[in-house]
């Protein structure tokens, strides 16, 4: 196969794909190079797929331990199953490809992008797009755009193209799509207010048109030397399962959607109505097909019909199913301190969905430990988990390790929360949030925003600001519905999943999924503005519950206070071997963690022993004062007096002539571990002793 190699230029960066070197089985394989950044994405179709009701599609990110010049570890010295920063690169390429295909294309697809090299100034998520989206244009398969991504900052420049980690700034937005529809929105800001997202989304479309061109001008020079295949685009007959489905709709809807907008704001009525409609065509159908109905996955095909009835309806009735009005926000009902041992907790419900959020506060030994090989990645002292458990929607499910969606929902409520929270020189603790979807009918990342931020402040953690968080939804035609804060139903069968977390003063996070092929900058932009309304609606009655961070953390939280000692002083408080940390530790009964550049934190679950822990570093670091007395301990004798060891680690001798007895009174006077107290009389700063006294000293004349 020859080799084929376009280079185009995305923001001054050169990118070169090629094909026909590495992987030439797979039906689709490109490499991606810049700088020293290399990427493997390959595609593979089973043409003799089952018949299906959805699209069989899996994405896998996977980065070699090779690729940063590592070897991993562990007993057996090879990667190991995806960490958490390949899952969510896994979701980001996933999230715009998977509507690029028609509906009727259900043939099982896997895409594996590896990342082969690496390079630290460029970050390989929107590399990553644009190399699968290369290779599916590569594998002939069916898709209706081609997309690519790109990556926005805002900073003191303004805004900027592809930024490297120094000069994001207050923006990173991930942007993927074409110069005529974006297909995905990732963001993380630190509150940029909706206009510079209006215009960062607008130059992402700029450059997105660009990498669009250099992917058809790849895909067409990599035509010219592969055999046209068209067993993958050829549509396939009309289904008679899904003509009779079709025909029973045709003459019930009417009936079938007063039976599910009856049941209003219930979502249990909602649920009970959606069965009686599916049994109800299924029954029908059976009747004029037979078993083979049920054999050709006819009720999956039910279910997918009646999502596309709702749109339908919702979009010629302009109503929504609960009864709300498109913008209305469902009632909140806001609880705090449920937890009695957590540090802090929220109960936060918003119609039928339910998050309880817990905090608790830790110390550094609790960061998390990095799971990547991206040197970039160090000890995080921030972690938000997002469980999701099958009751929590009235269904059996295996419990478990956490599934793709509870990670990337976890992601998504940290980066809206984690701007807001204080420095660690301010708030030295290390924070674990834990968000519980006790009932889910929609936006449950959303509301673990929203409880979130509620529990920290509950925790005593001073928040700059609150955050709340609303999803969006879209019913699409020539006329579009933007509707707030989207049940379950509606996200279900909506071109539009639009997450705008933030607080009364900008945008925090933002998450785009669509299942439309493309939304217009337009209607993202309106959807922007009308999420601003309902956030704002959300945060007033946040504010109501709690204002602002508790003015003390919780009793049995640990206390955690922190000084600063000279990095010269960092040895005498350690002592030799550690003896003098640990005389610290016992007598005062806190923690101390000790840096080298001189920040000492002490732990306590009591103020006197955090107190306590303070004064004995004081005297240790605090110079001695001729004339000045000292607690001191014996801890060495000699023929003609003995050394002591005052309590801040000094070492010095008391001669006999200093001593109120006789020479030889001096064994019988003092032992080794004697504790007394002397008088500090000399100091030779030259050779760095001391010379102290148990005699009374006289006044200075």
């Amino acid at each position: 196969m020859t080799i084929i190699e376009k280079k185009f230029q995305l923001a001054g960066r050169e990118i070169t794909l090629e094909t026909g070197r590495l992987a030439r089985q797979a039906h689709g394989a490109v490499v991606l190079k810049t700088g020293t950044l290399m990427l493997l994405a390959t595609v593979v179709v089973r043409a003799d797929s089952p018949p299906a009701s959805f699209l069989p599609l899996s994405v896998h990110f996977q980065s070699k331990a090779y690729a940063f010049g590592r070897i991993p570890g562990g007993f057996k010295r090879r990667e190991g199953p995806p960490n958490e920063s390949e899952i969510l690169i896994s979701r980001l390429i996933d999230r715009p490809l998977r509507p690029l295909f028609p509906s009727w294309f259900t043939k099982e697809v896997q895409i594996v992008v590896s990342q082969l090299s690496a390079d630290e100034s460029v970050e390989s998520d929107t590399m990553a797009i644009i190399a699968a989206a290369a290779a599916m244009l590569l594998a002939r398969l069916p898709i209706t755009e081609i997309v690519g991504g790109v990556r926005i900052g805002y900073g003191e420049q303004g805004l900027v193209v592809n930024p490297t980690l120094s000069n994001a700034g207050k923006l990173d937005l991930v942007v993927a799509g074409n110069g005529r529809s974006i297909f995905m929105v990732e963001s993380v800001a630190k509150e940029v207010s909706e206009e510079i997202l209006v215009e960062a989304l607008e130059l992402a479309q700029k450059e997105l048109a660009s990498v669009e061109v250099a992917l058809n001008d790849f895909a067409a020079l990599a035509a010219l030397s592969q055999e046209s295949d068209t067993t993958l685009t050829e549509e396939p007959a009309p289904s008679p399962i899904r003509e009779a489905i079709t025909s029973v709709l045709a003459t019930e809807e009417e009936k079938y959607w007063a039976n599910l907008v009856a049941q209003k704001s219930s979502k249990s009525g909602r649920q009970v109505a959606l069965k009686a409609i599916k049994a109800d065509i299924v029954e029908r159908c059976v009747a004029q097909l037979g078993e083979a109905f049920a054999e050709q996955d006819g009720p999956a095909i039910v279910s997918q019909e009646i999502d596309w009835m709702i749109e339908r309806k919702t979009y010629a009735t302009r109503s929504r199913l609960d009864g709300r009005k498109s913008d209305e926000i469902r009632p909140i009902k806001i609880e705090t301190s449920l937890l009695p041992m957590s540090h802090g907790s929220a109960l936060f419900t918003r119609g039928s969905t339910q998050s309880l959020t817990s905090v608790v506060l830790g110390t550094s030994k609790d960061a998390q430990l990095p799971d990547s090989y991206d040197p970039r990645d160090g000890k995080d002292g921030f972690m938000l988990h997002y469980n999701f458990p099958q009751f929590s929607v009235g269904e059996l499910g295996p419990i478990g390790s956490p599934k793709r969606r509870e990670i990337g929902h976890g992601r998504l409520a940290r980066r809206a929360i984690e701007g807001m929270l204080p420095a660690a020189a301010e708030f030295p603790y290390v924070l674990r949030v834990v968000s519980e979807i006790l009932e889910s009918d929609g936006s449950s990342s959303m509301a673990t925003v929203c409880a979130s931020s509620l529990a920290l402040m509950d925790a005593g953690v001073p928040m700059k600001r609150a955050v709340a968080g609303i999803a969006m939804g879209l019913i699409p035609g020539d006329n579009p519905m933007i509707l707030s804060d989207i049940c379950g139903e509606e996200d279900a069968v909506g071109g539009m999943d639009f997450k705008v977390a933030g607080t009364a003063d900008g945008v925090t996070a933002l998450q785009m999924d669509i299942k439309v092929p493309g939304i217009r900058a337009e209607i993202m932009n309106k959807a922007l503005y009308q999420a601003r309304l309902g956030r704002m609606q959300i945060l007033e009655q946040m504010n109501r519950a709690i204002s602002q961070a508790r003015s003390e953390i919780a009793n049995h939280a640990p206390r955690l206070d922190v000084m600063r000692i000279r990095p010269d002083q960092v040895r005498d408080v350690i002592g030799k071997g550690g003896s003098t940390i640990k005389m610290i530790t016992e007598q005062s009964g806190a923690t101390l963690e000790l840096a080298d550049d001189g920040v000492l934190t002490i732990t306590s679950y009591h103020a006197e022993a955090a107190q306590k822990a303070k004064d004995l570093v004081l005297q240790i670091t605090e110079p001695l004062t001729i004339g000045q007395s000292y607690d001191a301990q014996v801890v060495k004798m000699l023929d003609f007096g003995f050394v002591v060891a005052t309590a801040n680690g000094k070492d010095g001798l008391v001669h006999i002539s200093e001593c109120p007895f006789p020479s030889s009174e001096l064994a019988s006077r003092i032992a080794l571990g004697q504790k007394m107290r002397v008088t500090l009389t000399q100091i030779d700063k030259a050779n760095n002793r001391y010379k102290f006294s148990l005699l009374p000293q006289q006044p200075n004349l």
